[in-house]
């Protein structure tokens, strides 16, 4: 079997292949999220909303564990 050389279309770069830019991790807006200036206040509302994602609610309440349990 011979080797198959790059100008046959095999392998590499190919216009159009791939992910589309920016289709992936775009942030989501979550509506209906208290306006206020205390981040506690805010990321305690998204751990308790049910319809944010579930990866989402966690991040918040690892964010959340300082104000909430203060070290010490």
């Amino acid at each position: 079997m011979e080797k198959q050389s790059s100008s046959t279309g095999w392998g590499g770069r190919r216009k159009g292949a791939g992910r589309p830019l920016g289709s992936r991790n775009k942030p989501r807006l979550i509506h209906g999220l208290p306006i206020t200036d205390c981040p506690a206040k805010w990321l305690l509302a998204l751990v308790n909303r049910n319809d944010a994602p579930m990866r989402l609610r966690v991040s918040a309440a690892k964010a959340l564990m300082p104000f909430m349990h203060p070290p010490g």
